[in-house]
């Protein structure tokens, strides 16, 4: 067969691990998933449109509705969209229609659950944002069973998971007495860790999931930076500028020794955090033309390292 050279040469990529099981499963998976063409998009599209439009309305007349209505309306928003993800799924549309639709639907339930909090005001927020996030890490498991997408399951985890633990960690802190052992940035860096750990482990297994936990191990570190910083002086130097710079360069170099094109843009985001934190340190001993060419600069750069990092990850497709 004609292809006979080529699957040899597969076998014993495969046997020497230049290529692996899961980036093999994944090219066939995609592949057999369809591609978006036009028309799809644009209908797409305007059904995305057209529920923005609902939702527009929705609001105008929001003020208008009872008490109960104003806390029970916002969710059928996700409900809807989320039971079309699971239907398209069902029907064995394309997957990224799916996807498209379940991505729709889970930040409906996140706007949701923000508009419920004006209408409840509770005492503690931090804990109720603790509950909506173990609410948004069961709908995403839920979502998996009937989906069956690794990406939106990876994504919408690793945005619940992150807002669970944070917002744990915010009550935990505030239900202490006395001072805490540890603060809610150290707190929170633990976490990170905890999913790096994990994250390895999947990756050494050739986990699909393992590029998602290592985002939100990312994640995490990045939010113990801002947090650490925070908790302290913005314009000062701190151990928290270090975390945010090795979460950064860590990410950018897991995402080119795997050939992991997610981490790419999840380490851009570290480098956009850390301009933001060096440049509001450094603010105070340079003016404002220093400060707009020290940002222009520092863009320029992760754009070109973007840029190279994805050839890399790219070359391995």
């Amino acid at each position: 067969m004609q292809y006979d050279d080529l699957l040899d040469r597969l076998g014993s990529a495969l046997e020497r691990g230049d290529v692996r099981a899961a980036e093999v499963e994944r090219l066939l998976r995609d592949r057999a998933s369809g591609r978006p063409d036009a028309a799809s998009v644009l209908s797409a599209l305007g059904l995305a449109v057209a529920l923005a439009g609902v939702a527009l309305l929705y609001a105008m007349g929001y003020s208008d509705l009872s008490h109960g209505a104003q806390l029970v309306t916002p969710f059928a928003f996700p409900a809807v969209v989320l039971a079309v993800a699971i239907a398209l799924a069902k029907a064995g549309r394309p997957l990224w229609q799916a996807e498209t639709a379940g991505l729709l639907g889970q930040v409906a339930l996140a706007v949701a659950f923000v508009v419920a909090e004006h209408e409840l005001n509770p005492q503690n927020t931090a804990v109720y944002g603790a509950v909506c996030a173990l609410a948004g890490v069961l709908e995403v498991l839920v979502c998996h069973q009937a989906i069956g997408s690794v990406r939106l399951t990876g994504w919408g985890l690793s945005a619940s998971i992150v807002g669970l633990v944070t917002f744990s960690a915010v009550a935990i802190g505030d239900g202490g007495s006395g001072d805490p052992l540890i603060t809610l940035a150290g707190l929170v860096l633990i976490e990170a860790l905890v999913a790096l750990g994990i994250a390895a482990v999947l990756i050494q297994r050739d986990n699909e999931f393992g590029v998602h936990a290592a985002r939100t191990a990312a994640l995490l570190g990045y939010g113990a930076a801002v947090v650490g910083q925070g908790q302290g002086d913005w314009e000062s130097f701190s151990v928290w500028i270090l975390v945010i710079s090795v979460a950064a360069v860590a990410t950018f170099l897991a995402a080119a020794a795997l050939r992991l094109d997610a981490l790419v843009w999840v380490g851009a985001l570290g480098g956009v955090i850390w301009m933001g934190l060096v440049t509001a340190v450094s603010g105070s001993d340079m003016g404002s033309a220093g400060i707009v060419l020290m940002a222009g600069l520092g863009l320029t750069g992760l754009g070109l390292l973007v840029a190279q990092l994805r050839r890399v990850t790219h070359a391995a497709g």
